[in-house]
């Protein structure tokens, strides 16, 4: 009778382990990869509150420097030629916030208890398209450029992809030799 018993009990756990990972890897679970046509295509909202993206090289305050405008034609928030080439203002490291003015609304990776390595990412030649997270305290998010950087701008583009309180977001980062319009 034992015997069965613990049979059983380990057919039970291995069924409830091959349950949960098929519960967790479904792709409903995973976030969509976006291509920068998908970006392009995709619904954006505007906010009812202005973003900003505070940064390494404009400065940590809202201001207009740092003030992401809406572009009503593709409904995407953009801060567009930030000169890498300058100094920074700090020596954390290349990272910006998004956020509005207040920072009671934020965008990014994760809460702040998300660790640094989570919250970097690099710049492709063709740009980087990913999903952020809305938050009331985020992380600073980390840019790690390639070595040697293959653009002397940054600039950034942020889709709002839902009308709720607490929206998604996919962001577009890219780096160009040349300001873009």
């Amino acid at each position: 009778m034992r015997q069965t018993q613990k049979i059983i009990i380990f057919i039970s756990l291995i069924t409830l382990l091959v349950g949960c990972d098929r519960f967790y890897t479904l792709e409903k679970h995973r976030p969509k990869v976006f291509s920068l046509s998908d970006f392009e295509q995709s619904q954006g909202y505007q906010l009812r509150y202005d973003l900003y993206l505070p940064n390494s090289y404009l400065g940590w305050t809202h201001n207009k420097k740092t003030l992401m405008t809406f572009d009503s034609q593709t409904n995407t928030y953009w801060l567009k030629n930030i000169d890498i080439t300058k100094p920074q203002v700090d020596d954390v490291g290349s990272r910006f916030k998004i956020a509005s003015n207040d920072w009671q609304n934020q965008f990014g990776f994760g809460e702040y208890d998300v660790s640094q390595d989570e919250s970097s990412f690099g710049i492709p030649t063709d740009g980087a398209i990913l999903h952020l997270h809305y938050s009331h305290n985020s992380r600073d998010m980390f840019i790690e450029y390639p070595n040697p950087k293959h653009g002397k701008y940054l600039s950034i583009g942020i889709k709002v992809t839902e009308s709720s309180l607490r929206p998604s977001a996919i962001m577009y980062a890219q780096l160009t030799d040349n300001p873009i319009p």
